[in-house]
């Protein structure tokens, strides 16, 4: 598997997870202080993961805002783990 994180603003998480089967969609966790906040999917399709090679369908970048984690600006300290 393959992570990163492209920014976090304090309002938003955008990054990327490529899984290790070609053909699954990744989710990742969000947790703080201990819990379990959300599992977000990675929705967003890019395909220079697929015309990479790393993903059948590129369908590889997850977005993390307020609408996943209500309170997340709040949040002083999070986990993001697949």
């Amino acid at each position: 598997m393959r992570f990163f994180i492209d920014y976090d603003n304090g309002h938003s998480i955008r990054g990327w997870i490529v899984p290790d089967n070609q053909l699954a969609t990744s989710r990742v966790m969000i947790s703080a202080e201990g819990r379990r906040l959300a599992e977000v999917a990675a929705s967003v399709v890019d395909p220079t993961f697929q015309k990479n090679g790393w993903h059948a369908t590129g369908q590889c970048i997850f977005v993390v805002t307020e609408a996943e984690v209500p309170g997340l600006s709040a949040l002083e300290r999070l986990e993001v783990y697949d």
